[in-house]
């Protein structure tokens, strides 16, 4: 098949440069109306405002976890690439609440990540989660109960000696200083 001759490219470079395709735009022109068209697209997309900040830690805390290889069983045995993408098993298009959730993100390699809304959780290896994280976001862990912490001594020392009284408003012996205190040297050769 002959291909078409070049012509002056219609798009917003505004025929500094060719096109070569027939489709009367040129790669550069393109490849910006990809950026603009993307970029359009992500400030009117709510759920592309969720991949912020809070997700780059969920994501970091996820690896600190242990979850470097891919997640999803193949016959039966776990996929030994290392993940490279992280994918939500329902999607937060689907439902926002579970952006966060540890159980619903699995780490796949590029041949194993899917555009499924809603994926099946037992084709992957479950997600390794520590419990009893600092700040953790994960609804899953709130069934999870607090440990009981011990209770507190049954006569704590007064609030009154961090002032330097004792319970009669007098001062607390001082304690020794450099001057007062014994030279164990002496008495050495």
């Amino acid at each position: 098949m002959p291909k078409s001759p070049p012509v002056a490219c219609t798009g917003p470079c505004n025929g500094r440069n060719l096109a070569y395709d027939g489709t009367h735009t040129c790669t550069e022109c393109r490849s910006l109306k990809n950026v603009v068209r993307y970029r359009d697209r992500k400030a009117n997309d709510p759920v592309h405002a969720l991949y912020g900040w809070r997700w780059e830690k969920c994501k970091k805390a996820l690896l600190g976890m242990g979850n470097v290889m891919c997640q999803r069983i193949v016959d039966g045995k776990r996929c030994q690439n290392v993940g490279q993408i992280w994918h939500h098993l329902i999607s937060p298009r689907i439902n926002e609440s579970l952006m966060y959730v540890y159980a619903n993100i699995v780490h796949v390699c590029r041949d194993h990540h899917s555009d499924i809304l809603q994926d099946d959780p037992s084709l992957y290896v479950p997600t390794r989660v520590a419990l009893g994280m600092a700040g953790e976001t994960n609804p899953a862990s709130t069934e999870i109960q607090a440990p009981v912490m011990p209770a507190p001594a049954a006569d704590p020392a007064p609030l009154f000696y961090a002032s330097g009284l004792n319970s009669e408003n007098k001062p607390l012996p001082r304690r020794a200083t450099t001057s007062q205190a014994p030279d164990w040297t002496q008495g050495r050769k």
